[in-house]
């Protein structure tokens, strides 16, 4: 089996990304099928890949995607997607002082804003909900097999997306300042940017409430103004209140 240059630098990338977000287990499992790939190509294609991985580094994500206690989560969750068993997970919703213990059929997994989530159908609940991985503290695939018949986790995704509710959002931001924004606000709805009035107008469609958008923006809010909408305005000045009273 002969590969292309091109073709090993791309096993080195993907090692590299597969590393940062899949679970212990995974990662075992990929470093053994990496070293059996590394078995059969050339010599002269080894030390070309091995100069490569040497100088490129993917730094980790500051937070746990996964609950550091369960090292096996994302592969027990494949093998359970594709037995089409029911899961048993003891979760920790946010609205909840202790984790409860939810049986599901899960449908699918993704990633998003920087974490793991399962879309499945909840026996507990009766109905689809979504799951991020890390507030799981307990994961046991049981020998009940699913009974439901599931939409596919893409028609979900769309569907959810068509859903939401968005509140358009337009800040004058320093132009100075700005660039510095660029990597965070994509996941606040950024949609474009223009020049107007000497200041770096920037337009955002934010996802069904503007409280995490309202956070995210008093990180910089010295150096832009928010033009729309007004509850905007409302809910920072409600935090700025808030955050006065706790300091005083």
């Amino acid at each position: 089996m002969m590969f292309t240059k091109a073709e090993i630098t791309s096993f080195v990338a993907a090692e590299k990304l597969v590393f940062k977000f899949i679970d212990k287990e995974m990662k075992d499992h990929f470093s053994s099928a990496i070293y059996k790939l590394k078995a059969i190509i050339r010599s002269s294609d080894k030390d070309w890949m091995e100069t490569i991985d040497k100088h490129v580094v993917m730094k980790s994500i500051s937070h746990n995607q996964l609950n550091s206690a369960l090292p096996n989560t994302l592969t027990t969750l494949f093998q359970c997607i594709a037995q089409k068993n029911v899961l048993e997970i003891s979760y920790q919703a946010t609205y909840q002082q202790e984790p409860s213990v939810r049986d599901i059929e899960p449908i699918g997994v993704f990633h998003e804003s920087n974490y793991w989530y399962i879309y499945a159908f909840c026996l507990v609940r009766n109905d689809y909900r979504q799951f991020r991985t890390d507030r799981i503290s307990n994961i046991r695939i049981l020998d009940q097999l699913q009974f439901k018949q599931h939409p596919d986790l893409e028609q979900y995704l769309a569907e959810r997306e068509k859903e939401a509710n968005f509140t358009r959002v337009v800040l004058h931001v320093d132009p100075q300042f700005a660039h510095y924004l660029h990597w965070e606000r994509k996941y606040f709805g950024f949609k474009k940017e223009s020049f107007n009035d000497g200041m770096v107008e920037m337009v955002f469609d934010v996802k069904n409430a503007d409280m995490g958008f309202a956070r995210w923006y008093m990180m910089f809010g010295d150096r832009a103004d928010i033009i729309s909408p007004k509850s905007l305005k409302d809910t920072v000045r409600s935090l700025l209140k808030s955050q006065a009273e706790r300091l005083a």
